[in-house]
């Protein structure tokens, strides 16, 4: 008992979370230099490129745990690579009239002319012998022989032209004048679109007609017909934009650019939604995701960041538009209260599966700086269709603090106590707080939603607004939401799906009265218990002592019996043990 309490004692110390952001983490790699880095290549999620300043190329086979330098003939600029295989591959340089070429990894080059006299700054092969070169000059130079022969076959509107190759036919450039330039036939024809008042820097394509290209001052745009048209995104960032890359995850086009100050943004809809983060001040020159799911980044003073998406909850989003309403955010300088309903139908068409909702953001339009105070965020699950007045009971506190708007775009709310939801019924969200001061306010861009919004604001000089107002008005506006569901496979003794590792999770509700679930990991089959202790250490329940097969379980727990309090779960599986602290409240 005295080694249990012990234990207790140091569990209850450690947070376990989730990836709260449900953005992707970027880890720092030590690339063994400190040269400025301007491209990467992998051929596969191993084996990996990347070239720079000073004629720096490193080399990587395991994921770049370790970078290694390769022998390189050129002592000034190295602007690109690409590699067709783990031994051929191409490196354009600042030296003119040249690309190097090697046959062995890297471990010996020779010299390729090409007629355009110029810096080469991108390479794109989309097969073993049909090349793809853009340079400073604004020229596009085309081989079909593996390199042996480079020819310019055509000239952008711009400079500094950067490829993209989806295959042999279809090429499309991006330059600093804001144009795109594309071929449909292998550069027998070239048709320039302007795009952008600002320099493109890249370009990246999901298919023969859907892509994207992002440049300075924070510019994405999108075409769906191939490049003859071009739409603006809104992707929350002014920093300049270098480098774009993506995939596709069963129909879902994923995206990511890099840019300066050591701006990475992303989206998981195709661009309809970005978030961003800063990971240092660095400047980040390009992005690459080998596979799904590894990707690296790779910049200034050889910065090279490496992260890794699997087991990274992505985000479900609802509404996209651009319009700006109050509710219920711009108010704080009065009290609030706004409730807000989001159907099972639009959660499951985003993406989201039953789990634990952990955290929901808002796209600002504008950001203030004011502390919210007795801000609240309410959830429960229900059967409602349309809201027709404020909801009075069955709520659980997801969150009870503060919270200030930190800045324009997509801004989180990470929650206290992450809410169940259930798959199934609509969710309904209320958002309320208390103010005394007044300095500024912020505006949330929603959508149009009729009779999914019912709020009232006013100042009152006391009480709280989560409970003094019971009256309102409907409004159509609803705000645009992202959430974070940490999603749950199967009930009871449910096997579906084969975790990779041990876990037990924060139960659900919690607080909770009278009941909860907890969610647990198992990865092979054999016995498992878990148990609830008071904070004596004194064993309460037994929840489960039995043989279970690998996968993932939800237990009930009923505290019906129990008084008000702390209590603790604990989970033993094989070698594993983990405890998680719970709150009843009666």
């Amino acid at each position: 008992m005295k080694t249990f309490l012990m234990a207790l004692a140091l569990i209850s110390i450690i947070l376990s979370t989730n990836n709260a952001n449900s953005q992707s983490i970027w880890i720092p790699q030590n690339s063994t230099t400190t040269v400025n880095l301007n491209d990467i290549h992998f051929v596969n999620p191993n084996l990996g490129y990347a070239v720079g300043s000073t004629g720096k190329m490193i080399k990587t086979l395991n994921q770049g745990v370790t970078w290694y330098s390769l022998p390189f003939p050129n002592i000034t600029e190295n602007y690109c690579v690409y590699f067709i295989n783990a031994n051929t591959g191409y490196v354009g340089t600042q030296t003119l009239n040249y690309i190097f070429k090697t046959t062995n990894g890297g471990y010996n080059w020779t010299t390729e002319t090409t007629i355009a006299n110029q810096t080469i700054i991108s390479i794109k092969f989309p097969s073993a012998s049909t090349g793809w070169a853009g340079d400073v000059n604004g020229d596009i130079i085309k081989t079909t022989n593996a390199g042996v022969n480079w020819n310019v076959v055509g000239y952008a509107p711009g400079k500094f032209t950067k490829v993209f190759t989806y295959s042999n036919d279809r090429v499309w450039i991006a330059d600093s004048y804001g144009y795109v330039t594309y071929t449909t036939n292998s550069g027998n024809n070239f048709s320039s679109v302007k795009v952008s008042a600002n320099a493109l820097n890249s370009l990246f394509f999901t298919s023969s007609t859907q892509g994207y290209t992002c440049g300075d001052n924070g510019k994405v745009y999108m075409t769906t017909n191939g490049g003859a048209n071009w739409t603006a995104q809104n992707s929350g960032t002014t920093a300049n934009l270098k480098s774009i890359t993506g995939n596709v995850v069963n129909t879902a086009i994923r995206l990511w650019a890099v840019g300066a100050g050591g701006k990475i943004i992303e989206s998981y809809n195709g661009g309809a939604t970005w978030f961003q983060q800063t990971n240092g001040t660095t400047d980040l020159n390009v992005v690459a995701f080998p596979s799904a799911n590894i990707g690296f980044a790779a910049g200034n003073g050889g910065r090279i960041l490496f992260t890794n998406l699997t087991n990274i909850v992505l985000p479900s989003c609802l509404g996209s538009d651009a319009q700006s309403t109050q509710y219920p955010f711009a108010t704080y300088w009065m009290d609030s209260r706004t409730d807000m309903l989001y159907t099972s139908a639009e959660l499951l068409q985003s993406g989201a599966q039953a789990g634990a909702v952990t955290k929901m953001m808002f796209n600002f339009a504008s950001s203030s700086s004011q502390l919210m105070n007795g801000f609240k965020v309410k959830m429960q699950n229900t059967a409602m269709t349309s809201v027709t007045g404020f909801v009075n009971s069955g709520w659980t506190i997801a969150y009870d603090g503060t919270y200030s708007v930190p800045g324009t775009g997509w801004q989180s709310v990470v929650l206290q106590t992450p809410f169940y939801w259930d798959g199934g019924s609509n969710l309904l969200i209320e958002i309320c707080f208390n103010n005394s001061s007044y300095s500024t306010f912020s505006n949330v861009n929603s959508s149009t939603a009729a009779g999914k919004t019912w709020t009232q604001y006013t100042d009152l000089p006391t009480g709280d607004g989560c409970v003094d107002f019971t009256a309102g008005n409907l409004v159509a506006p609803r705000p645009n939401i992202c959430f974070n569901i940490q999603p749950l496979s199967g009930t009871g003794n449910s096997n579906a799906g084969i975790p990779k590792d041990y876990s037990l999770y924060q139960n659900y509700p919690n607080p909770f009265n009278p009941t909860t679930k907890i969610r647990f990991d198992n990865p092979k089959s054999g016995n498992v218990t878990l148990k609830v202790y008071d904070l004596l250490g004194k064993e309460v329940a037994l929840l489960v002592n039995e043989t279970k097969q690998a996968g993932s379980y939800i237990v009930d727990f009923n505290g019906q019996n129990l008084s008000s309090g702390v209590y603790f779960y604990k989970l033993e599986s094989g070698n594993y043990t983990d405890v998680k602290r719970m709150i009843l409240i009666r």
